[in-house]
């Protein structure tokens, strides 16, 4: 999700409805600076019997004691309920305030860099070199930064206005670009240099958000609400406007790549939509899952809403496709990781009571991080979560 940045460089209403929107539903759903219990989420609209946080200890719901991070890594004062049991009052008739929690988890929560000043700090995406090292893009300044496994900042390569992260099947970390004379546009360097340079690779663009490669090295760049929502650039620089213009619909935000499709989270709709697109025959997309009742998008458009869909409108942002096959998406405006099977768009929450995430990603080549269990999300506080699945 982007904002209005100073200066040359995006300005508009999104950052003025998202911080809205995710005030009105974090103030709705318990996400008051802390995070809450999952499973106490009630099934019915009522939240008022959510928790207060502020427990210096993060623990499960068995009691065991959270994991703690590496030496060095900061901490926060926060609760977290964790996923691993049923939803209360699963018998109720009428939709659900949200999903259910994945009952074969018991992830455990810790800061690993506190935020700083909500929308000020924000972070838009996170990208792992596989170097030891955590790029992240602090969209308001004029640089992306690289963590160590002990969360010491080590890097900074100088880019205009960042956005959106990936780490390239040729190893190089790819960083959209709001500003500057070639904005919007994507940007790349070599995380192995001694002092990475970012050179342009390709400039003019429609608009700047999200990333994903396909097995091919196409890059996928999503535009969120300018047309044609997609991008896909050839690895040469050179874009496929044939397939963009199949592709077409409104308002990709978070993409994740599995295989033959593309997943794109739709952020400015009521029904929290995750569309499908064959990468073969992209003008076969269709909406795959929708995570919340709705009637209205931004486009404008009007739906018929799915009245067994949850009640909470997600915000949805983005999204990773995680080493057990499962899509792992971000509820800017819900404050939810929730993960959602790319087969039966089946979702449940895995984390609440974020403080508008904007980004997740599994560990790679980050220290004592596993890859398969340890994953990390970015927030708009200037936050870093880790969230390590048991």
């Amino acid at each position: 999700m982007r904002i209005a940045r100073k200066g040359n460089q995006q300005q508009g209403g999104r950052w003025v409805l998202a911080a809205t929107v995710a005030a009105v539903l974090s103030s709705a759903c318990g996400a008051s600076g802390g995070l809450i219990r999952t499973a106490d989420l009630p099934t019915r609209a009522s939240s008022s019997s959510l928790p207060a946080s502020g427990s210096l200890a993060i623990t499960s719901s068995s009691g065991r004691a959270g994991h703690g991070l590496p030496a060095g890594s900061s901490t926060a004062t926060a609760t977290l309920g964790l996923a691993g049991q049923k939803a209360q009052n699963s018998v109720s008739l009428g939709p659900p305030v949200t999903q259910p929690v994945c009952a074969d988890l018991l992830p455990t929560v810790t800061v690993f860099h506190p935020g700083g000043v909500p929308g000020v700090d924000w972070i838009e995406e996170l990208a792992f070199d596989g170097h030891g090292g955590l790029w992240v893009s602090p969209i308001q300044q004029n640089f992306v930064e690289r963590f160590n496994a002990a969360g010491a900042i080590t890097e900074t390569v100088p880019v205009p206005g960042p956005g959106g992260l990936i780490r390239g099947p040729n190893g190089l970390i790819y960083v959209n670009i709001s500003g500057g004379p070639s904005a919007p546009g994507v940007m790349r360097f070599d995380p192995t240099q001694a002092t990475p340079i970012a050179q342009l690779f390709v400039s003019g663009l429609p608009g700047v958000n999200a990333d994903a490669f396909d097995s091919a090295g196409n890059l996928y760049v999503s535009t969120e609400d300018q047309p044609p929502s997609v991008l896909r650039i050839r690895p040469d620089g050179t874009r496929d406007q044939a397939w963009e213009e199949a592709a077409a619909f409104y308002g990709a935000n978070g993409l994740a790549v599995d295989g033959r499709n593309l997943f794109a989270a739709i952020s400015f709709d009521q029904r929290s939509p995750i569309e499908i697109v064959p990468l073969a025959d992209p003008a076969a997309h269709r909406v795959f899952a929708q995570l919340s009742f709705g009637l209205l998008s931004r486009q404008p458009a009007v739906y018929q809403p799915d009245p067994r869909a949850p009640l909470v409108p997600k915000g949805l942002d983005d999204m990773t496709l995680g080493p057990d096959g499962q899509l792992y998406v971000v509820g800017f405006a819900s404050g939810e990781l929730l993960r959602v099977d790319p087969r039966t768009a089946k979702a449940c929450v895995v984390v609440s009571g974020l403080e508008t995430p904007t980004a997740v990603q599994f560990a790679v080549g980050f220290g004592a991080f596993d890859p398969v269990r340890d994953l990390f999300i970015t927030e708009a506080t200037g936050r870093i979560v880790h969230v390590h699945l048991d």
